[in-house]
């Protein structure tokens, strides 16, 4: 059941007022004058009738449902409210953790007894309601906040109904063809590359080509958001056990960070005049963390699952004292040709499909060209 949409107007409209009502408040630079007494008194009664809305706003429907999943609590659901307010109307730079806690407490004790509302183990962030500017700033004060983009258009399509969200029927389409999945595929290892580079010095050139900014936390709820919709509209493609990639997976039980390798490295061979990446940053492209690092760098040792089965080829020649970090890791041909596939059918790749893939190569060519 949707949630009425009456509810999420006032919750809005509060959270607008409470927002205007900040910011001439931070533009008063003498305190107990009339006019900021004044303010003050209007935020403290604005942010009362915002907590008495907030419950009804997130009483039903995916709202609903998350909120008792993770057990929100009402500043929870409030910190939620004023950073859709936030994006809705100044975009998606958040606020920072200061600011937030102002908005709903007036004395700084209460501001310092808010802080977990926003910490990284805070359901907020846990479940990826909230996400980081920087998740590795200690200081919630300091830190930017703002709503993940999933969750942003969950809302959204709470409120307007999912008619009002343009191509949100996309993810249900299955695939028209092999070279369109593999494609999609390449699509999600570029949200690898953005990991590796914001947690790693990545000294390979980033070919992927994604140039917006995104925080580490962002990223990772956009790769588990990209592999479901892929695994869903495979589910929904006649006769997807057949397409090359699907099937290298199952014959030889690749893991997900596998397939990322395997992909990762067929691009490179369609675009890069050196068809290879360095066993290092390939290790560092599926790895989360520092410990991951340690973890990962089995995928590529030689009695590794992709090696001893010659999926990926180790090349040692140009290696820093025989060091595996340090070999050359390129896919077989045979494993080229087989992902490839025959030649082009027009008639099983559509036209957009067709200008998808152009457009995707094109950022690989960009980037390959400044090596």
């Amino acid at each position: 059941m949707k949630n009425d949409v009456g509810n999420f107007r006032k919750v809005l409209d509060l959270c607008d007022q409470l927002s205007n009502i900040k910011e001439r408040l931070t533009r008063r630079r003498s305190a107990g004058t009339p006019v900021e007494t004044g303010l003050v008194k209007e935020k403290t009664a604005g942010l009362d009738r915002l907590w008495g809305q907030v419950d009804g706003a997130f009483a039903h429907g995916a709202l609903g449902e998350l909120r008792n999943r993770f057990s929100l609590s009402r500043e929870e659901l409030l910190v939620t409210a004023l950073l859709l307010s936030r994006r809705i109307r100044k975009g998606n730079k958040g606020l920072s953790g200061r600011r937030i806690l102002s908005m709903l407490y007036e004395s700084a004790y209460d501001m310092v007894r808010g802080m977990p509302v926003l910490a990284s183990e805070g359901n907020l962030r846990s479940a990826g309601v909230v996400v980081a500017s920087d998740s590795y700033r200690e200081d919630v004060f300091e830190t930017s906040f703002r709503l993940s983009d999933e969750m942003f258009y969950v809302i959204i399509d709470e409120i307007g109904g999912r008619a009002a969200l343009e191509g949100a029927s996309v993810a249900e389409r299955p695939f028209s063809a092999a070279r369109e999945h593999l494609t999609e595929m390449g699509r999600l290892t570029a949200l690898y590359r953005k990991r590796a580079a914001t947690l790693f010095p990545v000294e390979a050139q980033d070919f992927f080509a994604m140039d917006w900014d995104i925080s580490p936390d962002e990223v990772e709820y956009r790769i588990e958001a990209g592999w479901a919709d892929i695994e869903r509209r495979l589910l929904l493609t006649p006769r997807y056990d057949e397409y090359p990639l699907v099937r290298l997976e199952r014959k030889y039980a690749l893991s997900r960070e596998e397939l990322i390798i395997v992909v990762s490295l067929f691009f490179v061979e369609l675009v890069s005049p050196a068809p290879y990446l360095v066993v290092g940053d390939l290790v560092k492209l599926v790895s989360r963390n520092e410990e991951d690092l340690m973890t990962k760098r089995a995928l590529l040792l030689p009695g590794a699952a992709l090696v001893k089965s010659r999926i990926v080829v180790l090349d040692e020649e140009h290696s820093v004292h025989r060091k595996v970090t340090t070999f050359d890791a390129f896919l077989a041909d045979w494993v080229v040709e087989r992902l490839a596939g025959p030649g082009r059918d027009d008639g099983a790749i559509t036209t957009d499909v067709q200008i998808d893939i152009h457009e995707f190569l094109k950022g690989f060519s960009k980037g390959s060209a400044q090596e």
